[in-house]
């Protein structure tokens, strides 16, 4: 088992939650990052003390808000609240927002005990322009003027909008970003492996917890991914359908991020791959729910003017990615073929495809991490450059102000051609332009020609970066 959580986010939840009231705490970060695993402890390190908080949990689950309602309503007569007239009769009827929340103003106001207030999924509960999140701002902006003992803590996705203002004025928050673990503390976890298994391993599982901490470092990649995702039984082996049926019309969904998984980019490349949103403008809202909900990514050239509409699309959970691409089409197989065998003969070189598509992406993280960054310093942006005459998939800024380029050369040895090809695509852009220092990087999955290395060497503005020192 891999156990890679957080402990400085565990600390920062801690203090927060131990601070003085009132409060509002927002723990944001990608799905399956142990945020509530880090709560949770937090609060069971509060409950030892002898002046315990009241503490309330909610989940806002994808429901109609009738029942999401009636159910935060049983949470807070759960904890000895009275919500409204008979608590036995509660339950049954459809409270007001509003009403549930003087209900616990007036409890803290009564008692003057701490409470403290998690609400899961939070950014379902409090949807911009909703009755729940109007109801809850104005229930803040109340609690924080009349200093009432009460923190709230908010669950939220990465991507997920908050309530950011009531009646105009701004709501304070702490914010803590509880971050996926960087490619080196993947390395640190798996010191046996090859270092091209463990990229494999991220570009199948992504680098969230709730996944990797079911990989066995004792056996090989292969054997893992037989046993999580390939075999019938395994942890992982439906992939992201549970998410995806929470939307509404989820095979829609599922054929967008299919189309992106086999290596869709725009909308007429996902059009062509889904005709039953070919026509008209049937295919934005889906796409607009995907993007906000963190499923997709939208990229533009660094070196896009900024009206720009021009876009490329991606999925932003290489699971999610490899599970579509390796893995869907392949179900019904899962249960005649034996696991070993349905590997060696799709999801090896499924895996390798997928690994190669996704290695932009994980490479950009790698140059954004502080951590003994792989070129003079860390990066401040990475992205792509495209345009006419141009498609560079690796270019940024490092802090120092440097600018970057970099070309990938996967399953070849790389030559001073592939230096030189880089070279010339970069002269077509202006991105980085008049910097005094502008870095043209190869990245190699194997030793590279003599002569490139020497000419590497010698020159400050060219560095080859292997792939088996940055995973």
């Amino acid at each position: 088992m891999l156990r890679l959580e957080s402990k400085l986010a565990h600390f920062e939840v801690r203090r927060a939650l131990a601070a003085r009231a009132p409060r509002l705490v927002i723990v944001r970060g990608e799905a399956g990052t142990h945020r509530r695993i880090l709560v949770a402890s937090a609060l069971r390190e509060l409950a030892d003390l002898e002046t315990a908080p009241l503490q309330l949990w909610f989940e806002a689950l994808p429901r109609p808000d009738s029942l999401q309602r009636r159910s935060l309503c049983a949470v807070i007569e759960q904890a000895g609240i009275a919500v409204y007239g008979d608590a036995s009769e509660t339950v049954l009827r459809d409270v007001p927002y509003a009403r549930m929340l003087q209900a616990l103003e007036d409890h803290a106001d009564r008692t003057r005990r701490e409470l403290i207030w998690v609400i899961g999924t939070a950014g379902r509960m409090l949807r911009p322009n909703s009755d729940a999140q109007r109801a809850f701002a104005e229930f803040w902006a109340r609690v924080r003027a009349r200093s009432l003992p009460i923190r709230v803590v908010l669950l939220v996705d990465r991507h997920a909008p908050l309530p950011r203002t009531v009646r105009g004025e701004p709501i304070e928050a702490t914010l803590i970003d509880v971050d996926l673990p960087t490619s080196l503390q993947v390395k640190r976890a798996l010191p046996s492996w090859p270092a091209l298994d463990r990229l494999r391993l991220v570009a199948a599982l992504g680098r969230v917890p709730e996944r990797l901490r079911h990989v066995d470092r004792r056996t090989r990649l292969a054997t893992n991914l037989q046993r999580l995702v390939i075999a019938p039984e395994g942890v992982l082996h439906w992939g992201p359908l549970g998410r995806l049926k929470a939307l509404q019309k989820p095979e829609r969904y599922l054929g967008v991020l299919t189309a992106l998984a086999e290596g869709a980019e725009d909308w007429g490349d996902i059009r062509a791959r889904v005709p039953e949103l070919a026509g008209g403008s049937t295919l934005a809202p889906y796409m607009a729910t995907l993007e906000e909900q963190g499923w997709i990514a939208a990229d533009r050239s660094l070196d896009a003017r900024p009206r720009s509409r021009g876009r490329r699309y991606r999925i932003r959970d290489p699971f999610a990615g490899y599970w579509l691409h390796a893995i869907a089409a392949q179900l019904g197989r899962t249960w005649l073929e034996s696991p070993s065998a349905l590997w060696r003969a799709h999801g090896a070189p499924a895996l390798e495809r997928w690994t190669r598509a996704v290695l932009p992406m994980l490479l950009r993280e790698r140059l954004l991490e502080s951590e003994a960054p792989p070129l003079a310093a860390p990066a401040r942006t990475t992205g792509a450059l495209w345009g006419e005459g141009y498609d560079v998939p690796l270019a940024g800024t490092l802090v120092t102000g440097a600018a970057f380029y970099g070309d990938i050369v996967w399953g070849r040895r790389a030559e001073t051609d592939d230096l030189t090809r880089l070279e010339q695509q970069v002269r077509r852009t202006r991105y980085g332009f008049g910097r005094e220092t502008r870095l043209h990087v190869l990245v190699i999955d194997r030793p590279a020609a003599q002569e490139l290395v020497r000419r590497a060497a010698r020159s400050d503005d060219v560095a080859l970066l292997a792939l088996s020192d940055l995973f």
